[in-house]
């Protein structure tokens, strides 16, 4: 929703992005990154968790990066470019695997406290 009010407050100056691949990668890798998530139904450890935020934080780079090499006159298209635009996206990427462990501590770690002190929530056995 955020996006459609961008796009209508800011018109072309965010409509290029908001029509263009870039804004479709990121909801495909929000798409991609909640059917990835779905393997940890049912078996949610530490590790487990760790390595989906890691595998989710990864996919993300490496698909928004590779939109913006594809949609930015910027980088030339070769590989050359797509090396820049991965490059470029480095010092972003060490605070999105930050901010994504930091979150999955804290609903992961939560509920598993919330489950601890609370038997409703506490998975059933039939």
């Amino acid at each position: 929703i955020s996006d459609l009010v961008m796009a209508a407050t800011l018109g072309g100056l965010y409509a290029g992005y908001f029509g263009g691949a870039g804004m479709w990668l990121v909801y495909a890798c929000i798409a991609l990154t909640t059917v990835l998530g779905l393997g940890l139904r049912g078996k949610v450890s530490g590790a487990r968790v760790l390595g989906y935020s890691l595998a989710g934080s990864a996919l993300f780079f490496l698909i928004t990066n590779f939109g913006a090499w594809l949609g930015n006159p910027m980088y030339p298209q070769n590989a050359g470019g797509l090396a820049a635009s991965y490059a470029a996206g480095i010092p972003f990427f060490q605070w999105t695997v930050l901010g994504t462990l930091f979150y999955a501590a804290a609903l992961f770690g939560g509920f598993a406290l919330l489950r601890h002190r609370i038997p409703a929530l506490r998975a059933q056995t039939v």
